[in-house]
Parts: C-alpha cells; sequence; structure tokens
C-alpha cells in the first residue's frame, strides 16, 4: 500500500528569500517539516504546475 502525503509552501517551486516568507505561510512550513520528522520520510518533493516532483 502506497500512500502519498504533498504538503508544500505556495513558492515552493520558485525558491525564495526569508524576506519572501511572511506569516501568512510559515504555518504551511513548519507543517512541512513535521510531516518529514513524524513520518521519517526525509525526500522533499514539491508541487509544480505539471506534477509533483522530487527536490534534490
Amino acid at each position: 500500500m502506497f500512500i502519498q502525503i504533498v504538503i508544500c509552501p505556495p513558492f515552493f517551486n520558485n525558491p525564495v528569500n526569508s524576506r519572501e516568507i511572511t506569516a501568512g505561510n510559515q504555518d504551511t512550513i513548519i507543517l512541512h517539516e513535521m510531516v518529514h520528522i513524524i513520518l521519517k520520510e526525509w525526500k522533499d518533493y514539491g508541487c509544480e504546475w505539471d506534477g509533483i516532483h522530487k527536490k534534490y
């Protein structure tokens, strides 16, 4: 059985610097990092216009 969970900040497709991260998406970033820890899954995937892609 394969379960896929994708939690991505809205800017994941375009890297930004810390000045551009607003309070409106900090909760998404925190949730994204918590899921890595809780699920012990360290691979990063990005949700982009043409599908989901593995990062790095």
